[in-house]
């Protein structure tokens, strides 16, 4: 189990192989306590797939977990975190430099 975080990734399930962005935590703006898993699939408009079965690589990490001071301010990190997380995933997918 990767450490608690925000992560790059590609998601395998239903769905085919899809970019994700992979929160491992807690959810501490919420209150949660429970550990859990939360993938975003990237450019992803089809159904619901609450309760798939979906295999997950984690490719870089992009952030420690962290605590907000509400939804506004969350939403605006998820967007910085998409675009960090599409930088990481384009650059996995290139060769290495000489």
């Amino acid at each position: 189990m990767p450490a608690v975080g925000v992560y790059a990734g590609r998601a395998q399930g239903p769905f085919g192989t899809r970019s994700a962005v992979v929160n491992v935590g807690f959810a501490p703006t919420f209150g949660g306590n429970e550990l859990r898993i939360e993938v975003h699939l990237l450019d992803y408009s089809g159904e619901q797939l609450y309760g798939s079965v979906v295999t997950v690589d984690f490719i870089d990490r992009v952030r420690d977990e962290q605590k907000f001071n509400g939804v506004e301010a969350l939403k605006a990190q998820i967007r910085r975190d998409v675009d960090e997380a599409r930088r990481l995933l384009a650059d996995a997918g290139r060769p290495a430099k000489p």
